[in-house]
């Protein structure tokens, strides 16, 4: 269907992926004017679950005619015993092509639990770092990560060597939710209507939308109409981005790095 099409776009995101699009050219430039080979920093997203941030990689590895591809840290960890070859090979992979922009999938399978990592954890984290910084042309490999607890994540990978900057991916903004409700919604429901979903559904993430959509369709029925279940189902949604801020608010206040989103979510949100 064709909501279902519009959803799957990374709305909210236009911002960050100039950021991304901005540092991949960037770096690329400065290394070929150097004329020197060395390792591009990646950049390290984060933020609440329901961003889709793989999505928005797969948008600038098309935007830069790059090649694509992606490491799931799950599988890495359900699969030890070829732990090392599927990294080593998704770095050799990579540094075959002319250009490459790799996504590090479920980064947080690599967080301490209760303060401690286990032996799979310090394994893969230390095959990662070693694969990354072992390729012999690196100037043109672009690593793009997402994780929830970026505070957590181990310390060498978000820094200068690895990733750096971090980036917040925040929700979508006003013009970009109505872009998105207005084309999933606009032959079903009355404007007033798409007006209060907009002004509602502010925090929402693009996950949050997806569901409160899909809910609504699912439950349509004769005695309510689709407006009533959609209503239903926004009053119902719980904002990923507020439940992740009540969880992360205390980093962030104490982490000088991760200030601007205590601003972002004061001003824009609550």
């Amino acid at each position: 269907m064709e909501y279902e099409e519009h959803l799957e776009e990374p709305y909210g995101q236009e911002y960050v992926k100039r950021e991304l699009f901005y540092d991949f050219t960037a770096q690329r430039y400065n290394h070929h004017s150097m004329g020197v080979s060395v390792m591009m920093q990646g950049t390290l997203l984060y933020g609440p679950d329901g961003c889709r941030p793989e999505l928005l990689a797969r948008r600038v590895a098309l935007e830069t005619s790059s090649y694509f591809a992606t490491l799931d840290i799950s599988r890495v960890l359900n699969e030890m015993d070829e732990a090392k070859n599927i990294i080593m090979t998704f770095f050799q992979e990579a540094q075959a092509q002319s250009q490459s922009i790799l996504y590090i999938d479920h980064l947080d399978e690599l967080l301490p639990v209760e303060g401690n990592c286990s032996y799979d954890q310090q394994v893969v984290l230390y095959y990662l770092q070693t694969a990354w910084q072992s390729l012999e042309i690196k100037d043109h490999i672009y690593v793009i990560g997402f994780t929830t607890r970026p505070w957590d994540l181990d310390y060498e990978l978000r820094s200068h060597t690895f990733f750096h900057p971090l980036v917040f991916m925040p929700p979508p903004n006003t013009k970009e939710r109505q872009t998105l409700i207005h084309t999933a919604l606009h032959s079903e429901v009355n404007q007033p209507f798409l007006d209060l979903f907009n002004q509602y559904s502010a925090s929402f993430t693009n996950d949050d939308l997806h569901k409160i959509i899909t809910t609504a369709r699912s439950k349509k029925s004769d005695k309510l109409s689709f407006q009533e279940t959609l209503y239903e189902a926004m009053i119902a949604m719980k904002s990923s981005t507020l439940q992740w801020f009540a969880f992360a608010k205390q980093r962030v206040v104490f982490h000088k790095e991760y200030q601007n989103i205590h601003a972002y979510i004061l001003e824009e949100l609550l």
